[in-house]
């Protein structure tokens, strides 16, 4: 494998480590080289230093043909050609492995914040899996409601989540106690019901209580920026409970306060689509370009302010 630098001037290196062709490749944030091959191997290399860290191998040894590290640090996936998806975690790689795919796994991605990875087969099929939960159960079941404003997915580790379609944020989590089998809706807004099936039996699930209905009365929501890192213009969607005021304002990371734009006065609702979301171009208060780094977002409606992070490059 040969690895070509980016800056002119320098060498290029050639590192071993594979017994058969190379078939995925990955970069970590802190500068590791990740290669995966058909012997079922995957090589980390510490490119400054030009030599090979660790050697991983997949169980069984089974062929590896996607590769992807977590911007967090946290995670290395692999797909299989078995359809399984290895993980790595931790400082002491510590392998897991996700089931649920019935073709070979040829791609698999991070979410920035490393919360999520998706993986694609070539049977068809793309799974989404919730780090934080341990990432070790596809989804079994799920249903749209019938006024598409909620999707619900249900897992064999007994979780229902139950999605906002818009910007697909989870204010809704229930455990059904068993594997769930199967998901279906009934009446709309609030009045909307699931039913769940699950290995035990069936239960009707109220998605309105009177605590959810009291929760979502203050506080706006901000779904996640897109793109995020940007280099030119980023899109801030959000939703609004109530009509009110609104400001967008940019701190850097030390908490300093870059732009401030007013929205002004907005009627509850989503504001998710290019021509609704809010938007910054990069540019400070006084229309210079900011240096690249972390930003925080912050949308205030009212007396009520959420924040997320961005990230800017040049």
């Amino acid at each position: 494998m040969r690895v070509w630098p980016v800056a002119t001037g320098v060498e290029e290196a050639v590192l071993e480590g594979h017994e058969g062709p190379v078939l995925a490749l990955a970069f970590s944030h802190v500068g590791e080289l990740a290669s995966a091959g058909d012997d079922g191997r995957v090589a980390v290399w510490d490119l400054g230093r030009r030599r090979l860290d660790e050697g991983l191998e997949s169980p069984g040894g089974v062929g590896l043909l996607a590769l992807a590290f977590s911007n967090n640090g946290r995670y290395l996936a692999a797909g299989t050609r078995d359809g399984e998806v290895v993980l790595w975690s931790g400082r002491e790689r510590s392998a897991s492995v996700l089931l649920g795919h019935q073709g070979q796994v040829e791609s698999v991605s991070f979410s920035a914040d490393g919360e999520w990875l998706a993986s694609g087969s070539r049977d068809g099929s793309v799974r989404v899996w919730n780090m934080d939960r341990g990432g070790r159960w596809g989804w079994r079941a799920v249903a749209f409601s019938a006024d598409g404003k909620w999707l619900a997915s249900g897992g064999w580790d007994g979780r229902i989540r139950v999605w906002d379609r818009v910007g697909f944020q989870i204010p809704r989590e229930v455990d059904a106690g068993s594997g769930v089998e199967d998901l279906a809706f009934g009446g709309d807004g609030a009045e909307a019901r699931l039913l769940v099936g699950t290995w035990q039996g069936a239960e009707l699930i109220a998605l309105h209580g009177g605590d959810e209905e009291e929760g979502e009365r203050g506080a706006p929501v901000l779904f996640p920026a897109y793109p995020n890192p940007f280099n030119s213009t980023v899109r801030l969607p959000y939703r609004l409970v109530e009509d009110g005021r609104v400001a967008l304002k940019i701190y850097d990371a030390l908490g300093q306060l870059v732009r401030r734009i007013d929205l002004g006065s907005q009627t509850a609702g989503y504001y998710y689509s290019p021509g609704r979301a809010a938007q910054w171009d990069g540019r400070d208060q006084r229309g210079y370009r900011v240096g690249s780094g972390l930003y925080i977002y912050e949308l205030r409606a009212g007396s009520q302010s959420v924040r997320r992070k961005i990230a800017f490059v040049q």
